[in-house]
């Protein structure tokens, strides 16, 4: 699986105070749709044909190891773990995935904005896999932003926490008042963000393009 060319963070130059406008992935700049095909019913399916029975024996057992697993485990989160655990063909279904990708028109509005006004990054709990998918189907996104943090694909870690913000800045080499985050999560993408210092939005914040225009 060949990873798309943006996925490189790009570090600024030591002691170079630039504004980073970051924005969460699902539920800010697309929605759900296409993560939930792909789990819930991409993998059965494909699972099915792999051992040849029925879709609703198929998702039965999948589901059941997904809730054994817990989403507190890593491993919940990583496509490449299930092709191991399931024996099927994760990147078939990645491509079918594809084509339920939507776009959120007023998170691609904010981004383009923010890619205006200083360097956008995508910092997301989703794995890199499904980044990916959205840098090929969505060319807006792509063409806007510079670099992506996966908290489970890059620290291995389950949840947008203190500690992912904190990596973030050391990997960027930037402070936290140089830093506004957008997101959909109130706790993920603005409770966290805001307790170590970063200027941190809900999407759904009416007031948010009149302050960026006054932050940026």
């Amino acid at each position: 699986m060949k990873p798309s060319r943006l996925l490189s963070p790009r570090r600024f130059e030591k002691g170079v105070a630039l504004k980073v406008i970051s924005f969460d992935l699902v539920g800010t700049l697309v929605s759900s749709e296409f993560i939930d095909y792909f789990w819930l019913e991409g993998l059965p399916r494909e699972y099915a044909k792999h051992k040849g029975m029925p879709l609703k024996k198929a998702k039965d057992i999948v589901l059941k190891l997904y809730d054994e697993i817990g989403e507190d485990d890593i491993r919940w989160y990583l496509p490449l773990y299930w092709e191991r655990k399931l024996g099927v063909n994760v990147e078939r279904v990645l491509d079918e995935s594809a084509q339920y990708i939507k776009a959120i028109p007023k998170g691609l509005r904010l981004l383009e904005k923010a890619a205006s006004k200083g360097r956008v990054y995508i910092l997301t709990n989703t794995s890199i896999e499904f980044v990916d998918l959205v840098f090929k189907k969505l060319h807006v996104v792509r063409e806007n932003v510079v670099g992506v943090f996966s908290c489970v694909s890059h620290f291995m870690l389950t949840r947008k926490t203190e500690k992912f913000y904190y990596l973030v800045l050391k990997a960027l080499g930037c402070s936290p008042e140089n830093v506004i985050h957008i997101g959909d999560n109130i706790t993920y993408d603005v409770k966290i963000p805001r307790k170590i210092g970063i200027k941190a939005y809900n999407i759904n914040d009416e007031r948010l393009s009149f302050l960026l225009e006054k932050l940026i």
